[in-house]
């Protein structure tokens, strides 16, 4: 390159510093993005309090339906999900769509340990390689949103293992020592989450769910490295950290039972403690979580699985607060039990993967709902099965709507579109109004984008597309 030509270089590069600072000014003018405010228009403060929609009702304290009822409901859930061709509304086709493009998602977890060794290598091979699929057919960024390189998904798809899968000898038992992530991939660091791309809502498309402490699980196939096992649970399959699992026999984990003497979680996050002093948290559980108990002493002390370092189980005491948001069993099946619940997960972001240990607009309502026994699915499109209630389309036009939608019954009702999940609250001015959590933003009377992207209290005009396409009822009663 001659003098001119790197003169006229340095030129230019000298121009752009100068512009920059201004075309950058122009384009970003906020360090982050507005948010929105807690009262969102068109609501009022006071619909931010629990009494505002207990005060609304005439029966608040009146239990619903009792224990019974409720796992009554959860087992003919399980029952419909068998014959998906079956289900009303032709949900069973949605839910097989749904199902191939979430991997991991089942709609009930199949019976694996009854297969011979050849058909459980075959199950095992299905799932992994559904799993390299997932990863292979679209491009994903680091946390930082710079694109993988194709020798880290090579990276990913060796610590699969999937040539040793024939070297399966059998299904082994475990249960989980704390809430983790379930992956689709099993990323060793940090920085290795799958972004679909580039935008605000950087959510993480490697992870599947968050699974609950003590939960029991079927250990398939370790990875190459050992750091991940690849499971079944009852809420799909995919790669937890080997580290988060406790093997045991079958019968040793059946033996922790939390049929009885049973702590329920009904805070959003609760910690449990070394000791009786209550000063060094030993480990968290999030709302809807369940662990044994024994109230000796007039304090309450939960027994919670532990892993040894030689990966076996060992079941730990550890202590609550006598002021824990817990409660001994399921709580009441009331009006007034859900709203509060449904409070206290107020202003929470949205997570649309629980890649970040967060929550979703149906993830959310599950954990909520379990705090009284539901077993709901963690997924919107599933969870119009559990109790199908009608439907509406957008051709009837938003009046209609929403009069159809406040004619259902209060706290009991979710409304789904396109998957995305609505806890109905009630009505106030001839508005509906619902208990939401999403990923959306609005443009405000200054003509500025403010984002949401949280747990909140709204109208069902977001997302947009509620009004836009057709909606289902779901009723837990």
């Amino acid at each position: 390159m001659n003098r001119l030509k790197i003169r006229k270089t340095i030129t230019l590069v000298l121009l752009m510093g100068l512009f920059s600072p201004v075309l950058l000014s122009a384009q970003d003018k906020i360090k982050h993005y507005r948010r929105a405010p807690d009262v969102l228009p068109g609501t009022l403060p006071e619909m931010r309090t629990p009494c505002f929609w207990i005060d609304r009702t005439k029966h608040p304290d009146k239990v619903m339906l009792t224990l019974d009822e409720i796992r009554k409901m959860n087992i003919a859930y399980k029952v419909r999900m068998k014959d998906l061709a079956a289900l009303e509304h032709e949900l069973g086709t949605d839910v097989e769509k749904q199902m191939q493009s979430w991997t991991g998602l089942l709609a009930i977890a199949p019976d694996l340990v009854s297969l011979s060794r050849a058909e459980l290598v075959s199950s095992v091979s299905e799932m992994v390689l559904a799993q390299v699929k997932q990863m292979r057919k679209g491009a994903y960024g680091n946390v930082l949103g710079i694109q993988l390189a194709d020798w880290e998904l090579d990276a990913f798809e060796k610590e699969m293992a999937f040539d040793r899968i024939a070297d399966l000898k059998g299904i082994r038992h475990g249960i989980t020592v704390q809430s983790c992530r379930i992956r689709v991939v099993p990323t060793l660091r940090p920085e290795h989450v799958g972004i679909g791309d580039n935008g605000r809502a950087r959510w993480d498309m490697f992870n599947l769910d968050v699974i609950p402490i003590a939960s029991k699980v079927q250990v398939l196939h370790p990875s190459a490295s050992g750091a991940y096992l690849l499971v079944l649970t009852d809420r799909g399959y995919g790669w937890i950290r080997s580290e988060l699992i406790a093997l045991a026999g079958e019968t040793e984990i059946s033996d922790y039972s939390l049929d009885n003497d049973m702590i329920v979680c009904t805070g959003e996050k609760v910690p449990f403690y070394s000791d009786a002093s209550c000063q060094i948290v030993s480990g968290w559980l999030r709302m809807g979580d369940k662990v044994s108990y024994s109230d000796k002493g007039g304090q309450v002390r939960v027994q919670v699985p532990f892993r040894k370092m030689n990966g076996t189980l060992s079941i730990e005491q550890a202590w609550l607060k006598r002021d824990a948001d817990v409660s001994k069993g399921f709580l009441p099946y009331t009006q007034s039990n859900i709203v509060h619940q449904a409070f206290k997960l107020m202003d929470l972001v949205y997570d649309y993967t629980g890649g970040w240990m967060g929550r979703n607009h149906v993830t959310i309502l599950r954990d909520l709902f379990a705090c009284f026994g539901f077993e709901l699915p963690g997924n919107g499109v599933l969870l119009q099965a559990y109790n199908y209630a009608g439907s509406i389309q957008p051709e009837i036009g938003q009046e209609e709507q929403y009069q159809a939608m406040m004619e259902n019954e209060p706290f009991v009702t979710i409304q789904v579109t396109r998957g995305h999940s609505q806890l109905y609250l009630g009505k106030y001015e001839d508005t509906p109004y619902v208990f939401d959590t999403h990923g959306y933003a609005y443009t405000g009377e200054d003509e500025n984008e403010y984002v949401i992207r949280r747990s909140c209290i709204y109208t069902p005009e977001l997302p947009s597309y509620m009004l836009k396409s057709e909606l289902t009822f779901v009723k837990l009663r």
